[in-house]
């Protein structure tokens, strides 16, 4: 039987803004039985939908063959962020399918500037530079212990970012002596751990 439609078979889980999505997606060529068309070749081709497409740009290979009647999309990615993107497949004379909704998260940067060894009791300043892209307004980044002990996070526990490139302080206090990792997130995202003594 010749395929009638296609179907997504394999859908992303999302990921980062800018960045190729893993796993990807696997479009195959059904006929009505629902059996895929291991005949087909032809073209496939997925354009975003369901976000702001005017602005957002889908990268990667957005059209190709079959092959024995599937096509992987594997190194597509997207630069705007948005929870709810789909993917719309086409291919000539088939009726076309619409992937399951995915999300795609803001890629912000942050670098350690310094790693301040703070005294028992006392304070010291950790100095973070951050990166932000033109749609990442009112990114929040903030710093938090990741369990109890040698140092607490004063003022400010959180900082809303401005686009572009800047840097934040934050003031650790020495509680008590050891090494401790500090988790640090962008907009709720994990953004990595910092070492303070």
């Amino acid at each position: 039987e010749p395929a009638t439609y296609l179907a997504f078979a394999l859908n992303t889980g999302g990921g980062t803004a800018g960045r190729t999505l893993s796993p990807g997606w696997s479009i195959h060529a059904r006929d009505r039985f629902a059996n895929v068309d291991v005949n087909f070749s032809g073209p496939i081709t997925v354009v975003l939908f369901n976000g702001p497409t005017a602005i957002a740009t889908l990268s990667g290979t957005t059209t190709r063959n079959a092959v024995n009647g599937v096509a992987d999309f594997n190194d597509l990615s997207v630069n705007v962020p948005n929870s709810s993107w789909v993917l719309n497949a086409s291919s000539p004379g088939l009726a076309g399918a619409q992937s399951a909704a995915f999300s795609i998260g803001i890629a912000a940067r942050m670098t350690l500037l310094n790693t301040p060894l703070v005294p028992l009791g006392g304070t010291a300043t950790l100095r973070v530079e951050t990166s932000v892209p033109s749609y990442g307004t009112g990114l929040v980044v903030a710093l938090s212990p990741n369990s109890a002990g040698v140092v607490s996070v004063n003022a400010p526990a959180s900082v809303t970012l401005p686009v572009g490139d800047s840097i934040v302080d934050f003031t650790l206090t020495g509680v008590s002596s050891g090494f401790m990792f500090l988790n640090a997130t962008v907009d709720g995202n994990g953004a990595g751990q910092l070492g303070v003594t």
